[in-house]
C-alpha cells in the first residue's frame, strides 16, 4: 500500500521583512559554514506523532532551515493534548494532530516546506515500509521500545537516522540510532594549527632563508612572525645537535634559550614572546591524530565499494596520499593562525601555505578520480568544494558505529550500566525503570500509575519488572534505593511535561544538527535526564 503525504498550505503572513531571514542565514553561516548549511538544505525529516516534545524537537530544527519536515500521527486532538502541546490551539478539538501542528510549524520558517499523514505510523511501518525510504533523519516521539524494533533495524540496516524521544514525567530519554556515522568538522575546542615548521616545504624554506634578521632594521625584526624565527632556530639547533629535534627537558631549555639569541632585544619583543610560546612546534614530528588513523584505517576506508559514502571515498584518496606523496603525513590544511607580523610578509606567509594545501588537494583528487573511475563512477561525482573541504579538515575527521537497538536489547553494556549504578548522581535508574515501564506497557496495553485504581498494584508490578531487568543487567548491588525510583516512575503516569519535553526538544534538535551537518562530536548513544536533580548522562548502551 502506497501512502501520500499531504502538502501544509502557506502560512497567511507574506513575510514581507525578508531582512530577518537574511540576517538569520548569515548567523548560520557563521556557525556551520557553507558545507552545513548545504547538508541543512538538503535535509528532509519525518516525526512519528505529534506529541509536545516530538514537536518542540521538529521546532528547533524548522527554524535553523531544514528543508522538507514531514509529520505522521493518526490521533485526533483531545483536551489532554490542548494542556501540554505548545502547537495545538482550542480550535484544534477534534482535528488530526499530524496536521494542526503542520500548520502552526509551517509558519515558523517560510523557506521550509511541511506536510503530514493521518496514520499511525506503527501502521504504516507495518504495510509500507518503503514510505521511509524518502526520508534522511526520523524522529520517534513517546514510543515504547517494543514498538519500534522493527522500523530500528529498517533504518540501522539502510543507515538512517532514527532518533527516540521519551517525556515521562519529570524523566528524559533520548536515543540515537544509525549504523555510522561520519564527521568531516569534529569543531574541536583546541584546534590544530598544522604549520610544518619540523619539515617545511621547498618554497617555504626558500622564503624563510630570505629573511635576513642580522641586516634587518629592529621594527622588521619585531615583525617577522614567529613560524619564521622558529624554523631558522630549528635549521640551526639540526646543524649542531646531529639533525635532531630537541627532546629532553635540558635540550628544550637551550633550544628557547637559542630563540633568544637571535636578537639582542628579544625581551621586548612580541613576537619572540610567541615564538617562545610555541617552541613545542618544534619539540615532535606532526603526526596524524590516532581518531584519524582509525578514520583511515576504517573497514569502510580499506574495502570500498560503488554504494559506500563519498566520505569513505575521498579517506581512501587521502589515505594514498599520505602513503605517498604526503610520506606520512596528512594534506596540509592551508591555514595560517593570527600572529604578530607585517603584512606584507603574513601575506606571503598566507599565500604559500594555500598554495602548498592546493597542490596537495590535487594530489588527493588525482587518487580520488583513480578510485571512483575504479568502481564506475562519473569523476565529477564528487565536487572540487567537498574535496577542499576533507583535505582542509583532515585533521579532524571522525567515524562512530553506533550499537543498533537490537544489540542493547540482546546484548546491554551491563559494564556501562553497573558503573552509573554506582554513581549517586547518575540518572540511570530512571533508564532501567523506563525500560520496565515499556515491559509493562506491552503486556498491559497502558503504562503503570495511569489509572488511579491500579496505582498499588502497578508498583508491585513495575518492581517485579524492575528486578528482572538488574538480574539481567548483572547488577547485584547499587547504592540507589530503587523503590523510591519505582514509586516516582509509577506517579508520573507516563504523562508529558511542557518544560521537561521543551529541554529535550532542544537537545534533540542540537543532535540532529551535529548529524546533518557532520560537525561535532554527537551522542553515544543514550541519554538520560532527571529532571528532579538537573542531572544528565550520556552512555553508550
Amino acid at each position: 500500500m502506497a501512502y501520500m503525504l499531504s502538502p501544509v498550505s502557506p502560512a497567511v503572513n507574506e513575510f514581507p521583512d525578508e531582512s530577518k531571514w537574511v540576517e538569520k542565514l548569515d548567523r548560520q553561516l557563521r556557525l556551520w559554514g557553507i558545507h552545513g548549511q548545504d547538508r541543512i538544505n538538503n535535509a528532509n525529516v519525518c516525526l512519528l506523532n505529534a506529541t509536545s516534545v516530538g514537536c518542540e524537537t521538529l521546532k528547533n530544527i524548522v527554524l535553523p532551515g531544514f528543508k522538507n519536515f514531514s509529520v505522521v500521527d493518526g490521533n485526533k486532538v483531545t483536551a489532554r493534548d490542548l494542556g501540554r502541546n505548545f502547537y495545538l490551539r482550542k480550535t484544534d478539538l477534534g482535528r488530526n494532530r499530524a496536521e494542526a501542528v503542520s500548520e502552526v510549524l509551517q509558519e515558523l520558517n517560510p523557506d521550509v516546506k511541511g506536510a503530514f499523514l493521518a496514520e499511525d505510523p506503527l501502521v504504516v511501518f507495518e504495510k509500507s515500509p518503503e514510505f521511509f525510504n524518502q526520508f534522511n533523519f526520523i524522529i520517534a516521539s513517546q514510543m515504547p521500545i517494543y514498538q519500534v524494533e522493527k522500523l530500528a533495524k529498517f533504518c540501522y540496516e539502510k543507515d538512517k537516522t532514527l532518533v527516540l524521544v521519551r517525556s515521562y514525567g519529570m524523566i528524559g530519554y533520548i536515543r540515537i540510532i544509525k549504523k555510522t556515522h561520519t564527521i568531516i568538522e569534529a569543531k574541536l575546542d583546541q584546534q590544530v594549527d598544522d604549520l610544518r615548521l619540523t619539515k617545511p616545504w621547498a618554497e617555504l624554506l626558500k622564503f624563510i632563508d630570505l629573511q635576513d634578521l642580522e641586516s634587518m632594521k629592529n621594527e622588521s625584526v619585531a615583525h617577522t612572525a614567529y613560524p619564521i624565527l622558529l624554523v631558522k632556530t630549528l635549521q640551526n639547533w639540526k646543524a649542531t645537535h646531529e639533525n635532531k629535534l630537541p627532546q629532553t627537558r635540558l635540550e628544550r631549555e637551550e633550544f628557547i634559550e637559542s630563540i633568544k639569541k637571535l636578537h639582542k632585544s628579544w625581551s621586548v619583543f612580541t613576537n619572540f614572546e610567541e615564538a617562545i610560546d610555541k617552541a613545542h612546534y618544534c619539540y615532535n614530528e606532526p603526526a596524524i591524530p590516532d581518531e584519524v588513523l582509525k578514520v583511515l584505517n576504517d573497514d569502510l576506508c580499506c574495502n570500498l565499494t560503488s554504494h559506500v559514502d563519498d566520505f569513505w571515498l575521498i579517506a581512501a584518496a587521502v589515505k594514498k596520499f599520505v602513503e605517498n606523496e604526503g610520506q606520512g603525513l596528512l594534506p596540509l590544511q592551508g591555514r595560517v593562525p593570527d600572529m604578530h607580523s607585517d603584512t606584507e610578509r603574513y601575506v606571503t606567509l598566507q599565500t604559500l601555505y594555500k598554495k602548498k594545501a592546493r597542490a596537495d588537494m590535487e594530489v588527493v583528487k588525482k587518487y580520488l578520480h583513480e578510485i571512483l573511475e575504479k568502481l564506475g563512477r562519473d569523476e565529477d561525482s564528487i565536487s572540487d568544494m567537498d574535496i577542499k573541504e576533507f583535505c582542509k579538515n583532515s585533521y579532524y575527521l571522525r567515524a562512530f558505529h553506533f550499537r543498533s537497538l537490537e544489540q542493547e536489547l540482546s546484548n546491554p553494556n551491563k559494564e556501562e550500566i553497573a558503573n552509573n549504578m554506582f554513581n549517586e548522581m547518575s540518572p540511570m535508574p530512571f533508564y532501567i525503570t523506563l525500560r520496565a515501564s515499556d515491559r509493562f506497557h506491552q503486556k498491559h496495553g497502558r503504562y503503570p500509575g495511569v489509572e488511579d485504581e491500579t496505582v498499588e498494584a502497578d508498583n508491585v508490578e513495575l518492581k517485579n519488572i524492575v528486578n528482572d531487568l538488574l538480574q539481567e543487567f548483572g547488577i547485584t548491588e547499587s547504592v540507589f534505593e530503587m523503590d523510591k525510583y519505582i514509586n516516582e516512575t509509577v506517579r508520573y503516569g507516563a504523562c508529558e511535561i511542557h518544560n521537561v519535553s521543551s529541554l529535550l526538544g532542544g537537545v534533540v534538535g542540537q543532535e540532529l544538527i551535529k548529524m546533518c551537518t557532520k560537525q561535532r562530536i554527537p551522542l553515544n548513544n543514550t541519554w538520560v535526564f532527571s529532571g528532579i536533580t538537573s542531572v544528565s548522562t550520556a552512555f553508550d548502551a
